[in-house]
């Protein structure tokens, strides 16, 4: 066994160079042994980064489309309606009768909603679709009973 370089933990350079002795058995060895770990790796792609890319993008879309007299919620839970929009910060009026505003910074914005405060069709929230067509099914069996 090669003595390992100064720094390096003796049990990373003795498998590195049992590895490189074991290359020269048999010449296919390499590819079966990395293969499962880039699976695991397209995998993750598919399953975590994608998705997130998504979101965000339809995240930006609903920051870049806020205008002035839309009804919104942050994510602090505030409802209120939009009386301005600047590049990066949104003036809410949260108490009609008072006229009360409050300055907030745009990604502060969670989404677009409707004057009664449910979310807009089409955004879906924190729910997916499965649990969208769950919930219309168990709306329809109770308008049957």
């Amino acid at each position: 066994m090669i003595a390992p370089p100064a720094g390096l933990p003796g049990f990373f350079f003795s498998f590195s160079s049992s590895v490189l002795a074991e290359g020269e058995g048999r010449p296919g060895e390499f590819i079966f042994s990395v293969l499962p770990i880039v699976f695991i790796f397209v995998i993750m792609y598919f399953l975590l980064i994608r998705p997130q890319k998504t979101r965000e993008k339809e995240r930006q879309a609903l920051l870049s489309q806020l205008k002035k007299n839309d009804h919104v919620l942050t994510t602090g839970g505030i409802y209120g309606i939009v009386t301005s929009v600047k590049d990066d910060e949104v003036t809410l009026r949260v108490d009609e009768t008072q006229n009360t505003r409050i300055r907030f910074a745009k990604s502060a914005i969670a989404a677009v909603v409707n004057p009664d405060g449910e979310k807009e069709k089409g955004d879906k929230g924190d729910k997916g679709e499965k649990a969208e067509k769950a919930e219309g099914a168990e709306k329809e069996r109770e308008k049957k009973k």
